[in-house]
Parts: C-alpha cells; structure tokens; sequence
C-alpha cells in the first residue's frame, strides 16, 4: 500500500500560533465570491478509483432564466493501487479488525484525493493556491434503508440499539450511511476549505443520497421539450429522471440497483483476477442472455436487501417494493460474493462465461427499467436516455439499454459534449458553487428535491 502524500506542507498546526477568524475569513470570503474555482472530487463506487474535475463556474442568464456558465480545466481519473482497491473490497465484506481498517482507510482515500486534486491542477496548468475549494464525495462502505416501525422483530447483534420509535415518521430505524475520506486531510494537503457530506446530509433529510444531483442535472440535462432520465453507471446505477421544462411533473431521483460493479466482481472470477473490465461489453456480446437467470436475481433483489437468492431474508430486512433497496441482496456488502452466487448459478444452468456475463448486463439494464417503470413512468414516459459513468463505455451495456427504452432515445453524455467520466466530478463541483449560495434556485428548497449543503471544513489560507 502506498504511503500518504506529503502532510501540512511546513505549515504549523493551528494550536501552535493559527488564528482561529483568519480561518473564518477564509470560509466568508469564499461564500462571498461570485466566481470560483472548485475541484470536484468523486471516489468510484466501484472502489477502484478517484475522479476530479477542475472547474471554473458562477452564475449566469440563460435563455431560460437563471444558470451557471463553467468552463472544465481538467479531468483526471487517478486509479486505486491494487492494494487499496483490495482493501476497500476486504472492508466492504466485513474484514478482520474492520475498526481499525476503516479508520485507515478513512485518511488513505483522502490522502490519494489530494493527490489527484493536485494532478489536476498540474494537467490545467494552474497553480494549487487558485483553487478555492474541493467538493469531495467520499467512498460509501457502508449504507443502510430505514425500516418501518412495525417491524417488532429486529435480528443482528445491536439491533435492539439501531433507533427509536417515531411513529410520526412510521419507521423505527432510519436510514444511514458510511462514507469515508476525511475532508480534513484533504484541507490540510491542498490548502483551501473543503465541503463533503452532501450525501449524509440528503439521507439525514429522508432521501437515499440519489437525489443529490437534482438541481444540477437540471441546469446540465433539463430540455423545453424533451424528458430525459440521467443514468450516471459506475458500480451501482442512479439516475434521475427529469421533466420536460414547463411540465407540472416533479423530477424523480434515486440510487437503483447494480451497476458495472457487479460486471467487474463477475469478469475477475471468471479470469482469476487477470481481468477486471470486460471493455466495451466485447466478451458479454459473444454470449446470450439467460431470461430465467435475470429474473431470478431481479426478483430476488425485489424482496431482500441481504443474504444471497434462494436463502431467506432476514426479517429486519422486509422492505417493501420494487428494488427498494439500492442494490440486490448482497451486492453492495460484498460485490465478489454476490458474483460468485451469480456465476454458480449460471455455470450450474450449463452457460458459458460469456453468457453469464450477458445475463448480469441485463440484469443492470432490467434493475434500471424496473425502477424507472414503477417510479417514473406512471408520472412522465421519457423521449431520452442519456448516460454517464464507466458504464456508458460498454457498448454492449447501452444495447441492453436500448431495448428496454423502445421509445426512447439512449446515448452517452459525451453526444452533448459532456465526458462521461468526468460528469460526476464535475456536478460535484457545480452542486458545491450551488451549496456556497451562488446560482439559480434555493437548493435547500425541499420541492425541488434534495438538501445538498453538507459541511465545510475550513482550511488556513485565505482564499485569492
């Protein structure tokens, strides 16, 4: 595992002759700017990497009312070594010392974010101090649904601890997530204020931290016309669904259901590590889907939100409808696992790797078509499909897309100029200048979906 980057850069600790208002004065200064720089960073949630957009951005008229102009700098996507990759798998599925592990991990990730905010200001050609600040979406280990309170029996050790009655809220437990990269390194390292716990905070406000993006998918996707449903593919699939501009329908937004990760996890068993990504979808494309093998899994991942199929639910785990835990049984916890219960299954059904490996691109493709079908389309059928993240690479993989949107028109980001590894990055940094009170809209304004201001974590210098 690689050391961490350099630490506080010669600068002494606050304690030792800092000025707490200086650092007041940062965050006021950097509230107060119409204009800033902001380095978005995103952690894959494919664990296997850390993406950064370097942007430009304020606030703008458009032709439509109030927006934002911003200008890309940079993109870089900076790889996990193997080793952390490994790790972060290790501690999803339960590790020994997971403590500890955690803990570790926690200030590794926000150390190797650091390192990539500073490539990316090398690849834009600027200098680190000219960033005003690091919008960081840490690595998600760990997130849970709330449970209804009816649900008198509740299994595990601790349960009992989980959460109070709220019969007001009709749920006992309520919803939580875990997501690592502590910001105060990344402060630290890079110098400027740092703002993170976009998604706790959503979740905090009663959503699963898909309906994050809301307000920037509207300024980047939303058309006069046209309804559109965002898919952003890493390794579990969010989407958000969005209204033609004009129309009385709401926006609808969550995190449903596998995404590439369940692809990787699959390809490496397969190869016995040698491979992780099946690039473009080539190998799946020579194998044919097994419907029976797809329904099983979606089925499965209808009614549970652990275990493996074919083994009963905990009882802590009744959660009603369609996919209403963001992934299938298991997947999230632990992604070799999962694919090593799908890849039996599929070898005792006599398929070959490739046709496994078609069947789990359905299976993507069908968990997405489900969800949007019971969510979306009752309210608004959508004219077009557009799609970001890893998975907007594997051909293959919007092929499957396409037949399951017949109507609709399905194709990557990149068709509207914006790079599909790069757009999760960078509405990162758009979601942050929108959170510091700069462009259209209240984004604390519950109906238009998402509470999206997190924390700051101030840095010392003050910003240029």
């Amino acid at each position: 595992m690689p050391a961490p980057g350099p630490g506080s850069r010669g600068r002494k600790p606050l304690a030792g002759g800092g000025e707490p208002h200086d650092i007041v004065k940062s965050v006021l200064r950097l509230l107060q700017k119409s204009r800033r720089r902001i380095a978005g960073v995103a952690c894959r949630s494919s664990a296997d990497a850390v993406e950064v957009a370097l942007v430009d951005v304020e606030a703008a008229r458009t032709a439509t009312g109030a927006g934002l102009a911003w200008e890309l700098l940079a993109s870089v996507a900076v790889p996990h070594p193997d080793a952390v990759r490994a790790e972060i798998v290790d501690v999803l599925k339960g590790a020994e010392r997971e403590a500890e592990r955690l803990t570790r991990l926690h200030f590794l990730l926000a150390h190797l974010a650091a390192d990539a905010v500073e490539a990316a200001a090398h690849e834009a050609g600027v200098a680190l101090p000219s960033v005003d600040a690091v919008a960081v979406s840490g690595q998600v280990v760990r997130r849970f649904p709330s449970f209804p309170h009816t649900i008198l029996h509740r299994d595990g050790p601790g349960a009992d601890s989980w959460g109070r009655e709220d019969p007001a809220r009709e749920e006992w437990v309520s919803a939580s997530v875990l997501e690592i990269g502590e910001p105060a390194v990344i402060a630290e390292r890079v110098g400027t204020p740092v703002l993170s716990g976009f998604r706790a905070r959503d979740v905090a406000a009663g959503g699963d931290g898909g309906r994050l993006f809301v307000p920037v998918d509207r300024i980047l996707f939303s058309h006069p016309a046209r309804a559109r449903l965002v898919v952003h593919l890493d390794g579990v699939t969010r989407f958000t669904a969005l209204p033609a501009t004009g129309t009385p329908a709401a926006a609808v937004a969550a995190d449903r259901g596998p995404g590439v990760i369940l692809l990787d996890a699959l390809l490496e068993r397969m190869s016995d590590g040698a491979r992780h990504h099946d690039e473009g979808g080539a190998l799946a494309r020579k194998g044919k889907a097994d419907p029976a093998l797809v329904e099983e899994f979606l089925e499965a991942g209808k009614s549970t939100t652990a275990g493996s199929p074919g083994s009963p639910a905990p009882s802590s785990a009744a959660f009603p409808g369609s996919l209403a835990a963001p992934f299938p049984p298991g997947l999230a916890r632990d992604p070799g696992a999962f694919a090593g219960a799908f890849l039996e299954r599929g070898r005792r059904k006599k398929l070959s790797d490739a046709s496994i490996l078609a069947s789990a691109v359905q299976l993507v493709a069908s968990a997405l078509y489900e969800a949007y079908r019971r969510s979306v389309e009752p309210s608004f059928p959508v004219d077009e499909v557009i799609v970001t993240g890893r998975g907007a690479h594997n051909v293959f993989l919007l092929e499957s897309l396409s037949r399951g949107f017949p109507e609709a028109q399905v194709v990557p980001s990149d068709y509207y100029g914006l790079d599909v590894d790069a757009t999760e990055a960078l509405s990162l940094a758009l979601l942050a200048h929108l959170s510091l009170g700069s462009g259209p809209g209240d984004p604390n304004d519950a109906s238009a979906g998402p509470v999206v201001t997190g924390s700051i974590t101030p840095a010392e210098k003050e910003s240029g």
